[in-house]
Formats: C-alpha cells, sequence, structure tokens
C-alpha cells in the first residue's frame, strides 16, 4: 500500500470514528465530507463504515419489501396474460390492459404501474418470460455408433434448380410469405434437402433431391444411400438400430415402416412441436446451410449430381477434422470405434425393393436439463447439475445463478442461490460425469430407459394457472381445449370488456362536407390483350396449341385494342359455343 492510500485509510478511520460518536445532525455533515473528500457516492461510504465496524444502528423496516397487492391479483394478472398468447407463443394481450381487466372485474383493488406489476410477477415467478420457458428435459445418450440415427428433411431455403439444369439462387425480395405465387411457379424444382445424423459420434450425411415434396420413392432412395458402404473416405455406413424423426407422411407410409421392420430398426417418432427429440440433426441442417450452402454462389452448379458431388466433398472433410462438442473428437475418429455387433451390414439394394413392397462469481443460466456450465480458468467447460439442490431452493429453467470455482476442491464449484426469503444461500456442486461420449452416465438410454424429472416451481405454477383457467394441467391439455372450443377461460366469468359496456360515448359535433362527383366519361373499364386472355381460355378449357392459334388468330382481328375485362365472360362462352356447333357439324 503506497503513501497516498494509507492517507486515504487513516483519514476513513478517523471519519468513522467521528461519525459514531457524532450527534444526530452533525452526521450528514461528516458524511458529506466524506463523500466529497473521496468522489464517491453516500451508500458506498456507509458500506466502508461498516466493513471497519461501525453500524447507524437503525431497524430495518417491518414491511420492508412487502407489497399492498396481494399474491392472488398477481397471479391473476399473469394468467389473463398466459392465456391469452397464441399457440406460436405471441402475446396478445398487453399487462396494462390485464391490469384494467382486472380492476374492472375486482380481482385487483390497487392502483399499480405495469413496471411494479411486472416486477411483483418475476417474484412470484409467474413473469411472461418465466412462464414461457421451456419445460425441463432430461439428456439421453446412445449406446455405441448406429445406435440411434436421427433423420429429418428440410426445403433448400436458398437455391432451386431451374429447369433442373441449373442451380438457381432464391433472392429474399422475390421468395418470402406474401409472395407465394413465386414458390408456386418453382415447385417441381425445389430442391429437398434429407439429412441423417448418428447420434453418438455426430456424423453426418446429407444428400439432395430435386421434388416438390417428401415422398416414399425418394426417402427409400436416401435410406438406401445412407445404410451402403460409399467409400474408404467416407466410413459412415450401416442400418441403424434405432431410427429418430417426425411424423411426416413419407416416413409413416406403410412401405417404408415395414422395411425398417424388416431389417430390425426401432423407429421413434416424436410427438409435433417437439423438436428438441431430434436436435442433433436439427442443428446439422444449420451447419449445412451455413458451412456449405452459404458459398454456392462462389460455384457454377449444372445438376443436382454437382450438387451432391460438392456436398460429400464437403461433408466427408467436416466429419473427418470438425470436432464435435460433446465428446471433443472428430465425428469419423468416434464412429470408427464401432464394433463388428454393432456394424449391420445393409442388405443389397434389390432385397430391400422386393422388402419394401413389405473462480470469479459470474452469472450463469440454467439450462433445460437444469444444468449450468463453467469453464475453470485454464480448463476445458464442465457441466454441472443443480437437479440435487431443487430440494432446498428454488430452480427455474431460464433463471440466473452466480457460480465462482471452489478454492479448495476445484473444478467443484461454488452455486449461490437466493432462497424465497431473499437470503443467499450457497452450494457446492461436482461436475457432472460422463462417459466415453460425453453423455452424462446417469443419462436413461434412449428407447430403453425413462426417468421422471421433479418438477420445478414454475411447472407447477404454470399447472396452477392452466387449472384455474381451464381446469386442466398441461399446455397440451389446453391447446386441446381450445381446439375442441368446449369450455371459455375461468368459466366464462372474467368480462374483458365490461368497462366499454359502461362507457358513455360524448355527443360529437357534426361536421360539415362537400360531395364528391366523378364525370361517367372518366371511368373506363379495364381492357385486356390475348396473352392474357388466352392465358384464362387455356386454363379454364384446356384447349391444344392448334386451337388457341385459331382462337387468338381471331381475338386480335376482333379487338385489335384488347377487350373490356366486363365483356370477357360473353366472349369466352361465344367461342367455345362455336367450337361445340363446328364440331358437331363436322
Amino acid at each position: 500500500m503506497n503513501q497516498l492510500e494509507l492517507e486515504k485509510q487513516e483519514y476513513l478511520n478517523r471519519l468513522a470514528q467521528r461519525w459514531s460518536i457524532a450527534k444526530h445532525g452533525n452526521k450528514n455533515i461528516l458524511i458529506t465530507e466524506g463523500c466529497n473528500y473521496f468522489g464517491c457516492k453516500k451508500d458506498v461510504l456507509y458500506g466502508w463504515f461498516k466493513e471497519l465496524g461501525f453500524d447507524s444502528g437503525r431497524k430495518t423496516r417491518t414491511d420492508r419489501r412487502k407489497s399492498k397487492i396481494s399474491k392472488e391479483s398477481v397471479l391473476f394478472i399473469a394468467n389473463l396474460l398466459h392465456i391469452s398468447k397464441r399457440d406460436s407463443g405471441k402475446r396478445l394481450a398487453s399487462t396494462k390492459r390485464c391490469i384494467e381487466v382486472a380492476q374492472n372485474n375486482g380481482k385487483l383493488d390497487e392502483s399499480v404501474s405495469v413496471s411494479y406489476m411486472l416486477k411483483l410477477m418475476k417474484q412470484y415467478g409467474v413473469h411472461p418470460d418465466q412462464i414461457s420457458q421451456p419445460e425441463p428435459y432430461r439428456s439421453k445418450k446412445s449406446k455405441h455408433p448406429n445406435h440411434v440415427w436421427e433423420f429429418d428433411v428440410s426445403l433448400c431455403v436458398l437455391y432451386y434448380m431451374n429447369g433442373k439444369t441449373k442451380l438457381k439462387h432464391m433472392p429474399k425480395e422475390e421468395f418470402y410469405k406474401n409472395k407465394p405465387e413465386n414458390f408456386e411457379k418453382i415447385k417441381q424444382d425445389r430442391v429437398l434437402r434429407y439429412v441423417v445424423t448418428d447420434h453418438c459420434s455426430g456424423t453426418i450425411y446429407v444428400q439432395y433431391f430435386i421434388a416438390p415434396g417428401e415422398n416414399s420413392a425418394t426417402l427409400f432412395e436416401f435410406l438406401m444411400a445412407a445404410f451402403s458402404k460409399r467409400s474408404a473416405a467416407d466410413p459412415f455406413h450401416g442400418v441403424p438400430f434405432n431410427l429418430v424423426w417426425d411424423a411426416g407422411t413419407a416416413n409413416q407410409s406403410h412401405m417404408i415402416k415395414h422395411l425398417l421392420k424388416k431389417l430390425d430398426v426401432n423407429t421413434l417418432t416424436h410427438m409435433p412441436g417437439n423438436p428438441r427429440a431430434k436436435g442433433q440433426v436439427e442443428c446439422a441442417h444449420n451447419i449445412i446451410e451455413r458451412d456449405f450452402e452459404g458459398f454456392l454462389y462462389l460455384k457454377r452448379i449444372s445438376n443436382v449430381e454437382e450438387l451432391n458431388e460438392e456436398a460429400h466433398k464437403w461433408m466427408r472433410k467436416y466429419n473427418a477434422v470438425e470436432k464435435l462438442d460433446r465428446h471433443q473428437h472428430a465425428r469419423y475418429e468416434v464412429w470408427q470405434t464401432i464394433r463388428e455387433e454393432q456394424l449391420r451390414i445393409a442388405p443389397d439394394v434389390e432385397v430391400c425393393k422386393r422388402l419394401l413392397q413389405q473462480s470469479k462469481p459470474i452469472f450463469r443460466k440454467i439450462k433445460g436439463d437444469l444444468s449450468i456450465a463453467f469453464a475453470i480458468k485454464g480448463r476445458a467447460s464442465l457441466s454441472y447439475c443443480l437437479r440435487k439442490i431443487a430440494n432446498s431452493v428454488d430452480i427455474n429453467v431460464g433463471a440466473e445463478v452466480s457460480v465462482y470455482e471452489n478454492p479448495f476442491r476445484s473444478p467443484n464449484v461454488n452455486v449461490e442461490v437466493i432462497n424465497s426469503d431473499g437470503e443467499i444461500i450457497t452450494f457446492e456442486i461436482e461436475p457432472i460425469e460422463k462417459d466415453i461420449y460425453g453423455f452424462p452416465v446417469d443419462a436413461p438410454v434412449i428407447g430403453e430407459e425413462f426417468k421422471s424429472i421433479a418438477k420445478t416451481p414454475i411447472d407447477k405454477q404454470r399447472e396452477q394457472m392452466n387449472k384455474e383457467a381451464y381446469g386442466v394441467d398441461t399446455e397440451r391439455e389446453v391447446k386441446a381445449v381450445r381446439k375442441r372450443k368446449e369450455k371459455i377461460a375461468f368459466d366464462g366469468e372474467i368480462d374483458p370488456y365490461k368497462q366499454a359496456a359502461h362507457f358513455k360515448s360524448p355527443d360529437y359535433m357534426a361536421r360539415s362536407g362537400r360531395v364528391f362527383t366523378v364525370e361517367n366519361t372518366h371511368l373506363q373499364s379495364i381492357r385486356l390483350n390475348w396473352p392474357a386472355v388466352g392465358m384464362r381460355i387455356k386454363e379454364k378449357y384446356g384447349l391444344d396449341k392448334e386451337a388457341m392459334k385459331v382462337i387468338g388468330d381471331n381475338f386480335k382481328q376482333q379487338f385489335p385494342e384488347g377487350i373490356p375485362e366486363n365483356e370477357l365472360e360473353n366472349y369466352m362462352q361465344e367461342i367455345i359455343s362455336d367450337r361445340k356447333a363446328s364440331t358437331k357439324a363436322g
């Protein structure tokens, strides 16, 4: 400590002693003097005094941190917000509007600001951001390479094959939801990306197809390519023991399911709206979009065969070099650990075709599996499970906890959690023990085990809110009730428009105006030329090229400046009547 710091410390000691014995009127003078000397705020100076052992002796207010707003009112308003959201998660009602509804329906007796209400919601664990957090999940593991594959199909959002002879870019300004006609024009040329990943090693296999949508024939072709041995540079092959996919039409077709049953593949279909069930393959789509498709604009691709050739070059390099975070090895390297009894060689394609006909505290956010990730300086990041401390304190998905390295038993960490009384409680947590593939050793095996997980306070609160609103527990049951429209929230006792019914509108002064007239001579019917008329005739009657030429020549002579739109229907009826008459005469 240098001379200047010593002088400041001595001054602080003297000031603290003077302050402790000063009378009430003089204490503020000394505090102002100290703040001016150190250039700090009063709270900082009081904190230093407390560290030196001096305390003001003031008692804490008995009503500190207590609100006039009842917990029931807060929960009711939070529930109004909760039930007003769409299935997509978009919130419709505002907090301000829900407060008004609660007041008008006798559910809230005190006036309250939006910001304070949101603060109370957060305190009780019912803030919209807390309630919208996903339910916790438990990580699952596969036993070995080829034990579990994850499969998924996605549309290539960047490109399509123009006439199946050239890869064309899809500009965002031309292809988006408000221009569906542009998607319709190229629906036969859309490029589908089929992807499968090995759950254990993370190995990726990708192949592109040109098709308007998923179908059994394309799926069969892809599975045969994925099962088959390709080259020494691409070792990934074989028939998996389990295949995780969604409930797509092609996936659930009788032929495909029959084939996989014969190949002794256990198919696991996840529920709609649960992408985490095959999250690894979803990540694979993202990797392919960024690392491969994102650079296709630098290549000239003539057909889908060339596209797949380039994709497989990229795929082999990626699997051989890029490490998976979970096991910290290259994907092919881990897949190569497969044993003879685990590698089931796929039958010949022709056989399958026949079967086919049959340290310093930092904050970490709690993940969905109730774990946190923390990296001690100089070491790799480790995972720590907080599930064991959930019996002592409230642990919720998405909440933040303070973490720092335990100085006596590293790599253990200390986790600080604030309980319901506002007290900070510290827990020592050991790293999650993992197997050689990076899975938690106590994780249930996919398709073989199921271990339930205790509900978090937010899960319990969400169930209680659903029960109060609809009389059911889960979000899935709420959606079913809404879909069937069999009951109204809160049994229809809440009138959200009550204040509007009692609102008396003032009598507004009538305003004078000017009548606007339009000359009929200025109004003209829209005229259609032959290309527009010919397209409508062909779509409606399906005439051949020769017939369309005859009608077109006649039209151009009869209507050189185009036909008024309001006369088009009569004209089309006339030409079709003439054709029928001429056909009978012939």
